[in-house]
């Protein structure tokens, strides 16, 4: 996503950018809808409304791509194509079965390394930026503070109501830098999240 950020003082929050310690973790509740969830929640541009989590949205342009280390490239759309508006999202392998139906990609994200091409849009120009990422397997346990902080389903069945939990994850510093005509600072870095419906009592 791309976002201008404005200066703030010295007591601002965002926890975008307050991330625990390393080895760590921390849990935020509340409620999002499903554009929220996706990041075009993130940046508020109503007069009179607060900037939201990032801030002002920024134009890179129609389309992204993203080329994989096996050469193959996928394109990532905006969300909201028809307004430009919403980040710029694409299914990089596998189905989405409300969405794509019974149509699967091949799986994309392998280690190594990716390239990112944006055609630059009325904020900043074209850009081309690379991040390597590593071939990773591992577990976390879910501490009890986390799932105590969860709400109840609504509803006399659980079912009836949608409760999720994400974990993801960050890498800690040293981010890769690009740069494009007319933007201040750019920096790639991935991050992985995993989603899960559940009932919660």
């Amino acid at each position: 996503m791309f976002q201008e950020m404005k200066a703030t003082g010295d007591l601002e929050f965002n926890p975008l950018f307050a991330l625990p310690p390393e080895q760590t973790c921390t849990s935020y509740t509340g409620n999002l809808d499903l554009s929220q969830l996706l990041g075009a929640g993130l940046g508020g541009e109503v007069p009179g409304q607060a900037q939201g989590v990032l801030g002002r949205e920024l134009d890179a342009g129609k389309d992204l791509s993203v080329t994989g280390p096996k050469g193959n490239t996928i394109p990532m759309p905006k969300l909201d194509a028809e307004e430009n508006k919403g980040p710029y999202l694409g299914l990089l392998g596998g189905s989405i079965p409300l969405l794509s139906g019974d149509t699967s990609l091949p799986l994309f994200l392998d280690g190594g390394r990716y390239t990112i091409r944006g055609p630059g849009g009325k904020d900043f120009g074209a850009f081309t930026a690379t991040i390597d990422i590593p071939a990773a397997d591992r577990t976390f346990t879910v501490p009890s503070s986390v799932l105590g902080n969860l709400p109840p389903s609504v509803g006399d069945n659980p079912e009836d109501s949608i409760g999720a939990l994400l974990f993801g994850t960050l890498p800690v510093g040293n981010y890769t830098t690009f740069t494009a005509p007319g933007m201040d600072r750019g920096h790639v870095f991935y991050t992985s999240v995993s989603l899960k419906t559940v009932p919660y009592e």
